[in-house]
């Protein structure tokens, strides 16, 4: 029902904002330049939270400038969560509800709710076509749905903002890292950034289809650093695999995206960052789902376009102003952590020198 909201003419209003916020950022880290293990996550996601709530909600969050009630209340519902999510004793409600983290988690649950809710309460009905939001467009869906009540409509678009703001800001994470690792790669994509760019313009969302180069680092990325590692399916019918194993309908089954896309019977070298697994002449003889980043099927990740549009910008308006650095060498260095989305366990590593004007 959501998916048709998500076409490249909606999207395409959103670039503007990514360019604007991207732009922010950058003259935020200027402060970080010459000093070594930055918090990068925590620095884009601040950015990454403007950008959700500004083309998402229609409001301004103001994260990268201070501290923001938004970024409190997602940030500590998370470590929450996670919490919970790894203690397997507090998987059942009638324990977790005696500790004092549940009611910590529903005072910031009932915070954002009500955040939501006010959005819609007050949205403005005259908003024009030359600015909507997904919120907008989500109202206008929704309007004549009567059978979503309208915490379902709140739930649905909590749950845009909580993934689209993480997810986005791992993958633009990982793609720096990436470029860092590689300084000859790196300065293909400042080439590439520079002549669609020029030094000094923003990005529009006719510039991105033309960083060809750029989206090639960018899928090598999310081979290598998925940001779900696994996927959850229902096992629908009893699934033979072989002679021995069947699957009992109304199973679980967890699908290792990072197994598969790191798996040498799929890959040559598979730790290798190489960009020409890409290529049309080689893409074109691989089996499909060997590449799922964003999962696949009538469950597939709606949202996979609009993040691609986002750290797209980041990275390439990044790139354009500093010159990444990181101390890892190679990929199997990077050891990772689940904490729902994929990060590095010792973080991303990574220092910033400003460019020379060319």
């Amino acid at each position: 029902m959501i998916n048709p909201i998500f076409n490249r003419k909606n999207l395409d209003h959103f670039v503007e904002v990514f360019a604007k916020q991207s732009t922010a950022l950058g003259e935020y880290l200027e402060k970080y330049v010459g000093m070594h293990d930055v918090n990068l996550f925590q620095i884009v996601k601040r950015c990454n939270l403007d950008i959700t709530c500004e083309t998402m909600l229609g409001v301004q969050t103001n994260a990268q400038e201070g501290e923001s009630e938004v970024a409190k209340w997602i940030d500590k519902f998370s470590e929450i969560m996670l919490y919970r999510l790894y203690k397997f004793w507090y998987h059942y409600d009638f324990i977790f509800k005696w500790t004092t983290l549940y009611n910590e988690g529903e005072e910031f649950i009932n915070k954002y709710n009500l955040f939501i809710k006010d959005i819609i309460k007050n949205k403005d009905k005259s908003v024009t076509s030359e600015s909507p939001t997904l919120l907008d467009f989500l109202l206008d869906l929704f309007a004549n749905r009567s059978e979503l009540t309208t915490d379902e409509i709140v739930d649905e678009i909590k749950t845009f903002v909580l993934a689209g703001f993480d997810t986005t800001t791992v993958m633009s994470c990982f793609v720096i890292t990436m470029l860092a690792m590689h300084p000859d790669i790196q300065k293909r994509v400042y080439d590439e950034v520079l002549t669609v760019l020029g030094p000094e313009r923003m990005s529009d969302f006719r510039d991105l289809p033309c960083l060809k180069y750029t989206d090639l680092v960018i899928k090598e990325t999310l081979r290598l650093f998925p940001v779900l590692p696994f996927i959850a399916r229902e096992v629908l019918e009893d699934l033979c695999l072989d002679e021995v194993i069947t699957l009992p309908k109304g199973s679980l089954l967890l699908l290792g995206v990072i197994q598969v896309h790191r798996s040498a019977e799929y890959w040559s070298d598979p730790l290798k960052f190489d960009l020409d697994r890409f290529l049309p002449e080689t893409a074109t003889n691989r089996h499909p789902f060997t590449y799922i980043p964003f999962s696949a099927g009538p469950m597939n990740c709606i949202g996979q376009k609009y993040g691609k549009m986002a750290f797209k910008t980041i990275v390439a308006i990044l790139v354009r102003k500093f010159q990444f650095r990181t101390e890892y060498k190679t990929v199997d260095e990077i050891k990772l952590t689940n904490k729902v989305i994929v990060r590095p366990r010792d973080g991303f590593k990574c220092s910033f020198e400003m460019r020379k004007k060319e």
